[in-house]
């Protein structure tokens, strides 16, 4: 018998009592009651919400540019840096959230909703970053970031540390040096 013979034969008997057989039906799906509960939701709120949050995100920067011209005119550079680090970061996203709304305002014309929950989801993950960053930029120019003068440095130093310098010590050998003295010879008659 050569190898596949054996495989051949195998199939063969697996598949004998499909044959002649009609095709088994699928059992029939079950309805548990959540098509009720995950209606779409229309594309026209998709297209408001879209717009309420790239103006909660276009505040945001109002409010960060705020913060910034205010962080000039009291002269304080890290405050300066702080927020323009954020701010920059909060205007990319804003650019990112404006051309997903582009994408779904032309998704929404032609009725696609899969394109218009996917432009939606950029939005809300870009709307929920510069929340993010809105914090941060609070946390920026709020009063721990505040300018408190110059830090003064007291040093205490214990009494009971050694008080000499261990750089400038005598060194001590740890061990007794070896003896290269030659003792005295000894004989065989003493």
């Amino acid at each position: 018998m050569t190898p596949r013979r054996p495989l051949l034969l195998a199939l063969a008997l697996l598949a004998a009592p499909a044959w002649g057989q009609a095709p088994a039906e699928p059992p029939p799906l079950v309805d548990v009651g959540l098509a009720a509960a995950t209606t779409p939701i229309p594309l026209g709120t998709r297209v408001e919400q879209a717009a309420q949050s790239l103006a909660v995100m276009q505040s945001t920067i109002d409010q960060a540019t705020g913060r910034l011209e205010a962080a000039r005119e009291a002269k304080d550079i890290v405050q300066v840096n702080c927020v323009t680090g954020k701010l920059a970061a909060l205007e990319g996203l804003l650019g990112v959230a404006r051309q997903a709304r582009e994408s779904l305002d032309e998704a929404a014309a032609r009725s696609d909703r899969p394109l218009v929950e996917h432009a939606f989801a950029q939005i809300g993950i870009a709307r929920a970053r510069v929340e993010s960053f809105r914090v941060q930029v609070e946390g920026c120019v709020g009063e721990t970031s505040q300018y408190t003068g110059d830090t003064r440095l007291q040093l205490e130093v214990d009494p009971a540390l050694r008080r000499d310098d261990p750089s400038r010590a005598e060194a001590q050998p740890a061990f007794l040096p070896v003896s290269t003295a030659r003792p005295p010879a000894v004989s065989g008659s003493q």
